[in-house]
């Protein structure tokens, strides 16, 4: 602000020494006075104002190099710039703060949209997407959730990794036994991405197992650290029993078909 003033005033002074132009003693120092104000706030319109002042007064006003002021019409003209600094620092920074309020209220405005659109997104999904941040903690999830590790709904659910695993069991595809740090929420935190890994999994409490696909990957900041992960999840165990239904007749057919003492063909209409 400082600089503002001093090099408005010392282009004056040279406009008017060089060149002959002798311009009004505010001229420039008003759009200072201002532009201190709008960029820097109500405290820098007035330090503005008040250097603006000292300047005027001394340098401007005869007689120069102190602060008597010998005219009566000077002496006004310096209160009324004052007064008038004095105000438009005042609206100028109340103007300021009301963008500054009408850009948080439209970032606001479109953050809960995003959100919106975010929880009807998540309303509308059949899988189980839950979102955690990097201590674990699940930030969102949707309905599915609950149905898919069996509560009866999102009250019942746990709030963080660590209350969710006292309660589950993992199960790699063959049957062996996977650890907590194996499972898909933590290999997501430590950066791991992959799609439709399966677990069977069992409720301990209720003895519950049902067979999971899981999408997993990590959420990373701009500079790389991991702040989150997303999970989703989907319940396959029907479909796992259809294909099990599936291949177990193919089997009795093939060894009815291979062991039987009969002449047995199998032909194309077309050929």
């Amino acid at each position: 602000t400082a600089v503002l003033c001093v090099t408005a005033f010392l282009i004056r002074q040279a406009l008017e020494k060089w060149l002959g132009v002798e311009l009004p003693p505010f001229l420039l120092l008003f759009p200072v006075v201002m532009f201190a104000a709008l960029l820097f706030g109500l405290w820098a319109g007035l330090f503005a104002t008040v250097l603006s002042t000292m300047l005027a007064a001394v340098w401007i006003f005869p007689p120069t190099w102190n602060f008597r002021i010998q005219k009566t019409s000077d002496f006004i003209a310096l209160t009324l710039f004052f007064a008038i600094g004095v105000f438009t620092s005042v609206v100028a920074d109340r103007y300021r703060r009301s963008l500054r309020r009408l850009a948080a209220l439209e970032s606001e405005h479109a953050l809960l949209e995003s959100r919106a659109r975010l929880d009807a997104s998540l309303a509308s999904m059949t899988e189980a997407v839950f979102i955690c941040d990097g201590e674990g903690q699940f930030v969102d999830f949707n309905d599915a959730f609950a149905t898919f590790h069996k509560f009866k709904d999102k009250a019942q659910c746990p709030a963080t990794i660590a209350e969710l695993g006292p309660l589950l069991e993992f199960f790699s595809s063959g049957g062996e036994f996977v650890p907590d740090h194996l499972w898909p929420m933590k290999r997501a935190l430590l950066g791991e991405t992959a799609s439709n890994v399966e677990f069977t999994l069992r409720r301990k409490d209720t003895g519950q197992s049902w067979i999971a696909s899981y999408n997993f990957g990590p959420i990373q900041h701009k500079n790389g650290t991991i702040v989150g992960a997303v999970v989703v999840a989907r319940d396959i165990t029907e479909q796992r029993q259809a294909q099990d239904k599936l291949l177990a007749s193919e089997s009795r057919y093939r060894i009815a078909f291979q062991t039987s003492l009969d002449c047995i063909a199998i032909n194309r209409l077309a050929d």
